[in-house]
């Protein structure tokens, strides 16, 4: 496949690369009154309250609808888990100010796992994308699972992530609810906004677009189920709360930057710890150590019920602006585990006030009651 093939041919590649629902499909709109701009899922007609997914008239993904995608004459959103609770490919969604450095950590992540990924600059232009295909449907819950673990790999790589990352997973679910149709992403490629050089396929090392996009797409490999099953044995899962005991370094770099020899700490009514002293390695120890899961996720996934704008970790840090980390005064013992398990030393400037004693008495008559 490349940029000179027909296209019926470039239609048919996409909707086997891509495939999702087919059943279903979002389009994008947008209010020029007053900027404003979402997803709705195609339907015939006009959307009514109170519409279910029962008796919405929602329209196919029909080859006719991808070739309008990519010529630009619409702009469509890809619902990528089916009611088999089971998906072709798991995307990873990056944004704000340092959403292409995070994507590019977890490129690094796969690629040092022998997992093939795709980044996509999202359409605003600001956002990022990164793709991993497979070559069979694979069940949404263990394609979650590696996507989760190679965040976590990212995370050691770029400690200044964050950890809203692991809710921004395509599928979003493991199961599927069954009255609705599942999270949506935009589909890449669309024509119109390739022209402004968003929803296209970057070169990591340099991140230009590739020259001929649909060669680049044709060449990227797509994972077997056997692969896919050996990785979410293998990849460990992110530890959070008090299982984190040690500092785990990332297996995708040769050169790891350790913490420093004395990391230092200010003490008042919460830690603050300074974070050139870290590392990312440690940043992101840290980070998971004052984080918890959440049981509303835990509880909704176990309902199948959708888990959209349900955090999977509840977390009690704060990051300054300078980008050191304040905890809780109660994780200093884990926090002292943590560092000496680096071979380093938490050395804490102590500035509690330590007020002065008083005596109180109680004047109030008490009463005994019959």
């Amino acid at each position: 496949m490349t940029m000179g093939s027909s296209s019926a041919d470039k239609v048919r590649f996409f909707f086997d690369l891509f495939r999702c629902r087919t059943d279903v499909y979002a389009v994008r709109w947008e209010n020029r009154r007053d900027g404003r701009s979402g997803w709705m899922p195609a339907i015939k007609g006009y959307w009514r309250k109170g519409m279910n997914r029962a008796d919405a008239p929602y329209l196919p993904l029909t080859p006719e609808v991808v070739d309008s995608h990519l010529r630009g004459d619409a702009h469509i959103g890809l619902y990528p888990l089916g009611d088999d609770d089971a998906c072709w490919w798991v995307a990873a969604d990056f944004d704000k100010e340092a959403a292409m450095l995070d994507a590019l950590a977890y490129m690094k992540a796969a690629r040092s796992h022998g997992v093939p990924a795709a980044l996509e600059v999202s359409q605003s232009g600001r956002g990022a994308h990164v793709w991993i295909f497979f070559a069979h449907a694979i069940s949404a819950s263990v394609a979650r699972s590696v996507a989760t673990s190679l965040l976590g790999e990212a995370f050691r790589l770029r400690g200044s992530m964050q950890l809203s990352s692991y809710d921004r997973l395509f599928p979003s679910q493991d199961v599927h609810t069954g009255r609705w149709v599942g999270n949506l992403i935009a589909a890449p490629m669309n024509g119109k906004r390739r022209q402004h050089g968003t929803t296209v396929f970057l070169d990591p090392a340099n991140l230009e677009p590739y020259e001929d996009q649909w060669a680049y797409l044709s060449s990227i490999a797509r994972l077997s189920t056997k692969d896919v099953t050996a990785l979410a044995r293998q990849l460990p899962d992110p530890q959070v709360g008090h299982t984190v005991r040690r500092l785990q370094p990332p297996t995708s770099s040769r050169i790891i930057p350790r913490p420093a020899a004395i990391v230092r700490a200010t003490f008042t009514s919460r830690l603050t710890l300074t974070a050139n002293d870290l590392g990312p390695a440690m940043i992101s120890a840290v980070k998971h150590a004052a984080s918890i899961r959440n049981p509303e996720f835990d509880a909704r996934q176990r309902a199948r019920r959708s888990t959209w704008d349900t955090p999977r970790f509840l977390y009690s840090y704060d990051e300054t602006a300078d980008g050191d980390l304040v905890l809780p005064r109660g994780l200093h013992p884990l926090l002292t585990e943590l560092v000496e398990s680096a071979d380093s030393t938490l050395h804490v400037d102590d500035k509690r006030i330590l007020g002065q004693p008083h005596e109180f008495t109680c004047s109030t008559p008490l009463a005994l009651l019959p």
